[in-house]
């Protein structure tokens, strides 16, 4: 039986295991503290964890992004041949983001490839 004492007691102060061998320590309701020193977040964490959750940009963001790419597909309509994907000026959030800039020029490229080589080449992808 001393043995489970122990083993109860491992978590307890020397103070905490001297009542309740008393018999005068009384049980600790279990309540959440809040402390604000640790506790506090700033509104851009607060915006950047909301971020992180969404899995998708606002809808301002994805209307222009997709009113850009469409100003792209139609200039690469207009000169296929000559469109210079390296002078496009991207917009600071495809400027940002690698991943998202990659995509947009696989579709750009793939527009251009059919622009050039007529409707059989996209029917083909």
């Amino acid at each position: 039986m001393e043995k489970e004492d122990v083993d109860q007691d491992k978590g307890m102060n020397q103070v905490e295991v001297k009542l309740k061998k008393e018999g005068t320590m009384a049980p600790i309701p279990f309540v959440l503290a809040h402390n604000s020193e640790t506790s506090t977040t700033s509104e851009e964490e607060q915006c950047q964890a909301k971020a992180a959750r969404t899995s998708r940009p606002c809808k301002g963001k994805r209307l222009r992004q997709a009113k850009f790419v469409a100003r792209l597909i139609a200039e690469i309509r207009e000169k296929a041949v000559s469109f210079n994907f390296e002078e496009i000026l991207w917009p600071p959030s495809l400027q940002a983001n690698e991943r998202k800039r990659q995509h947009v020029i696989h579709l750009l490229r793939h527009h251009q490839y059919s622009a050039i080589d007529g409707p059989s080449r996209s029917k083909s992808l």
